[in-house]
């Protein structure tokens, strides 16, 4: 057996820079990446305004976007993305006259992802969140304080005296509340609900 040493050998290689632009927009107008990549740098931009009509087709995974949406998801982040493809004669028959003015193909990474982020709603469909309303209802109490309530001889015959969601405890933990009872001559029960740090309580 021969045994025959070698030299070392280092091997240099440099590494692939990484997209510097956050948006989507940036990094797909950068620069375009063909099968030669280092000798086929070139705005995509510049390839876009060789196709005929006011605009391409847009798909963004097998989805067809309105160019409104566009304008949202290029706003995206770059990192969302796996491939960018744009699509010239003859590969356009597929697309028929729609296909006449170009297709950009986009594939992400997840597409659940994208299109959660940007709320884009495929065709046909409008994402509505209503803000809703609510009008702000305290619980009534007497102003037995005033002269002419108290003075009034309508019985109070109410049965539920007296709700507080927000009463709040001092640093010992107590607090105190404050309330008229009705007129009639009766017994009372409570219920008491609270939440601490690390418990919730309740009491009757």
């Amino acid at each position: 057996m021969w045994t025959i040493n070698l030299p070392n050998v280092e091997v240099k290689g440099k590494k692939m820079e990484e997209a510097k632009e956050d948006k989507i927009r940036q990094w797909m107008f950068s620069y375009k990446v063909g099968r030669n990549e280092l000798n086929n740098r070139m705005p995509l931009k510049y390839e876009l305004r060789k196709l005929p009509g006011d605009g391409a087709v847009w798909i963004v995974d097998g989805v067809e976007i309105d160019k409104e949406s566009i304008k949202d998801m290029l706003e995206a982040p770059a990192l969302y993305i796996e491939s960018i493809e744009l699509v010239s004669k003859p590969g356009l028959s597929l697309w028929g006259a729609r296909g006449q003015n170009g297709v950009v193909i986009i594939k992400t990474r997840n597409p659940l992802d994208i299109i959660q982020s940007l709320e884009i709603a495929p065709p046909g469909l409008v994402s509505y969140k209503p803000e809703g309303y609510c009008v702000r209802k305290e619980f009534y109490v007497p102003a037995y304080d005033d002269p002419k309530i108290k003075g009034n001889s309508t019985p109070d015959l109410r049965t539920t005296i007296y709700w507080n969601p927000v009463v709040k405890t001092d640093s010992e933990g107590k607090a105190t509340v404050e309330f008229f009872s009705a007129d009639a001559v009766t017994s009372y029960s409570y219920i008491l609900e609270g939440m601490g740090e690390n418990r919730i309580g309740y009491a009757r």
